[in-house]
């Protein structure tokens, strides 16, 4: 199973997790499965244990619907996936999925995306956007909103979006240091 939603967002509280008596030291940047296995490989001599992190995908219909976002006067929109800026407008501005394809197909979004470790498949256009990391990153898909803005990720062009930060995560995998 992949971490909580709330694990993804607040990380896993220091004390909260042990493994054959020893407790496993995490925080609140322990938000990844990626994390959590480095925590748990780091205790792996006391506690006779291994995890392999495994992969983060965002979910397949996450961009389906996606209406054209509009922001009113005194009012911006940005969407961002694992840091990367993909979209952003001012009052007068429009965001459509093919927009965001078009930033998704330049080299400069590619190659910021490759160093977050996370991959595109997909289209926004067509509702078919996902996003991966192969190492069990946590990706975060943020809409930051301030102001009168409508349209967006499950919104349609005239429905009001507050913002929102969508988490996807991974699962870990332990494994017994003895084979079993």
């Amino acid at each position: 199973n992949a971490l909580s939603l709330a694990s993804g967002a607040n990380g896993i509280a220091n004390g909260s997790l042990s493994l054959n008596g020893v407790a496993i030291s995490t925080s609140s940047t322990t938000r990844s499965a990626r994390a959590l296995a480095e925590a748990i490989n780091s205790q792996s001599e006391k506690t006779g244990v291994t995890a392999t992190a495994g992969s983060t995908a965002t979910t397949p219909d996450l961009f389906a619907g996606f209406g054209s976002v509009s922001a009113a006067t005194g009012s911006s929109y940005a969407m961002s996936v694992g840091g990367v800026q993909l979209a952003s407008i001012n009052a007068g501005g429009t965001v459509t999925a093919a927009g965001i394809d078009t930033n998704l197909a330049s080299a400069g979004t590619r190659n910021a995306l490759a160093a977050a470790n996370i991959t595109v498949s997909g289209s926004a256009a067509d509702g078919t956007l996902q996003f991966s990391a192969a190492d069990g990153s946590t990706i975060d898909v943020t809409e930051t909103v301030t102001g009168a803005v409508t349209g967006g990720i499950k919104h349609a062009d005239t429905e009001a979006n507050t913002g929102a930060t969508t988490p996807a995560t991974a699962g870990v995998t332990l494994r017994s240091n003895d084979g079993n």
